[in-house]
């Protein structure tokens, strides 16, 4: 109802935890997916415009915040994401950092700090899941909303962006 656009890869488990919309309280928006496997690309609706702080991706190694974004996760050993549109908060036990348009971030474990990578130092199996998941194809099915560049490969070059720590 939010608007808000998801796409998993083939052999992904998702769960909604919760997802509550309501066109007229925007004060009891919330949505809480959490990626068991595999790889989703999410475009925020209303619920995240309207009110980022009740908006998560989790999975076992980070919690993804948004803030008016288009971003990819994929779970490959450990937890990365790619961010298309806007920017991503990625929040563990350790603290914060924030991801913006054209970063790459990972995080093994919910008990570090998650760190900005670059898209050379992505493995194949991540890259193959990113371009999957940010295909044109599948930007032209998502329809109107943030588009990304297309298809990344290791040679690309990419904006870096470290995360900044907060208590």
């Amino acid at each position: 109802d939010d608007e808000q656009k998801l796409l998993l890869s083939p052999n992904s488990e998702l769960d909604i935890v919760d997802s509550h919309y309501r066109e007229n309280a925007a004060s009891l928006d919330r949505a809480e997916l959490v990626l068991q496997r595999g790889a989703l690309r999410t475009v925020s609706g209303l619920i995240a415009r309207r009110n980022a702080e009740m908006f998560v991706v989790r999975t076992a190694h980070v919690n993804l915040g948004v803030r008016g974004t288009d971003f990819s996760v994929t779970i490959v050993g450990q937890t990365y994401w790619s961010v298309n549109e806007g920017a991503v908060v990625a929040t563990t036990n350790a603290g914060k950092g924030a991801f913006g348009k054209g970063a790459f971030g990972r995080s093994s474990s919910i008990d570090r700090l998650a760190a900005g990578v670059s898209s050379a130092g992505l493995p194949v199996a991540v890259l193959a899941l990113f371009n999957e998941v940010n295909s044109p194809a599948v930007t032209a099915q998502l329809g109107p909303g943030p588009a990304p560049g297309g298809p990344m490969t290791a040679a690309a070059p990419s904006s870096d962006a470290a995360p900044r720590s907060s208590g």
